[in-house]
């Protein structure tokens, strides 16, 4: 089903939910390479983390987003910050979500954030809308290998003349019930133009034009 929801933030601080601490959380760094993402057991690390975030709700998975935010903007300086954004139907209110947030910057997994849903669209379309509909296993769809083998696949995609980049990396992964959407950014080495690409595929990893 196509997303026809927006996401509001409504409520920060639930300390029960907190799933990490500063300096890093499940075997995951705050500050990262900017091609993290382009190493197996980086990605596989990254999987666990995001799985253990999820706890029970690791079947009722809204969308997961991964972003590798590099401020320095110089590629692979080993300067990158990292995000990962987790998003899962709130057991105590199935109507809304949680966000589970790793963040970079303050170092670690923050507490829980609980995420209203406001539905756009026609009253027929609000009428009829379900969260349920936009959820998906995570768990059973989605794995480490499956996801780095996607990634590397939408690296390679544009990459056949790699001398033509300054440096190019993947700075965000995100997946949904409408599969996943991988962005690589790239600078060109001729006049450090700036180039933002997006890949995307769908659940089972097939390639979507």
């Amino acid at each position: 089903m196509k997303k026809n929801f927006l996401l509001t933030l409504v409520a920060v601080g639930l300390s029960t939910m907190m799933t990490g601490c500063f300096g890093g959380g499940a075997g995951i760094d705050s500050k990262v390479d900017a091609k993290v993402l382009e190493n197996k057991e980086g990605v596989q690390k990254l999987y666990d983390a995001v799985l253990k975030s999820m706890g029970e709700q690791a079947g009722k998975v809204n969308e997961v987003t991964i972003v590798v935010q590099n401020p320095a903007d110089k590629g692979n300086s080993g300067d990158a910050f990292l995000f990962l954004y987790v998003d899962v139907q709130d057991p105590k209110n199935p109507k809304q979500l949680l966000r589970h947030l790793f963040h970079g910057e303050v170092g670690g997994w923050q507490p829980a954030q609980q995420l209203t849903v406001d539905v756009s669209g026609s009253d027929d379309e609000k009428a009829s809308f379900r969260l349920e509909d936009e959820l998906f296993d995570f768990k059973t769809l989605v794995s480490g290998e499956k996801l780095h083998k996607l990634i590397v696949d939408a690296y390679e995609k544009d990459n056949k003349e790699p001398e033509k980049y300054a440096y190019r990396y993947v700075d965000n992964v995100t997946i949904s019930i409408e599969g996943f959407r991988i962005s690589v950014k790239s600078k060109l080495a001729s006049n450090d133009q700036i180039i933002d690409q997006t890949y995307r595929y769908d659940l089972e990893g097939n390639h979507k034009d």
